[in-house]
């Protein structure tokens, strides 16, 4: 009997503390989420015809900077760094033409630190092969 009522109690008691976890993750909302700064590329690969360079128009988004004062620095020439002058840009669009994938680097302009990281994929078609026959030009019947 006393094993009875023990189970019983530790069963009580599991009900009972998972009762008060949920009600206190409820009551505390969701847990904080990840605020490190992010830079993103849109889109992130572009296709080109054979020894043709890639021509398009790219998007670059950020977010999560702790004061909103940014720079964007690139390792293609085309592209000299940007700094944004108000904490309410959190975007730039850019004609692009390019033979290679493109690196974007979102960097703190007071410390010239890297906060940010993106890249732009830039991919050739392959050439069209001969098409391959599925069937064989003979035949037993």
């Amino acid at each position: 009997m006393n094993t009875y009522s023990g189970r019983n109690l530790c069963s009580t008691g599991l009900l009972a503390g998972l009762g008060m976890l949920l009600f206190f993750s409820a009551a505390h909302g969701k847990p904080e989420t990840d605020t490190r700064p992010t830079l993103e590329v849109w889109p992130q690969i572009c296709v080109a015809e054979p020894n043709t360079p890639c021509q398009l128009d790219v998007q670059l988004n950020w977010q999560g900077t702790p004061h909103n004062l940014i720079c964007i620095l690139s390792d293609n020439a085309q592209f000299t760094r940007w700094c944004n002058n108000s904490n309410a840009v959190h975007s730039r669009t850019l004609n692009i033409t390019t033979d290679k994938d493109i690196q974007f680097e979102m960097v703190d302009p007071q410390s010239n630190r890297i906060i940010a990281a993106a890249t732009l994929r830039m991919t050739q078609l392959s050439d069209p092969s001969s098409r391959r026959r599925y069937r064989n030009p003979w035949s037993l019947f």
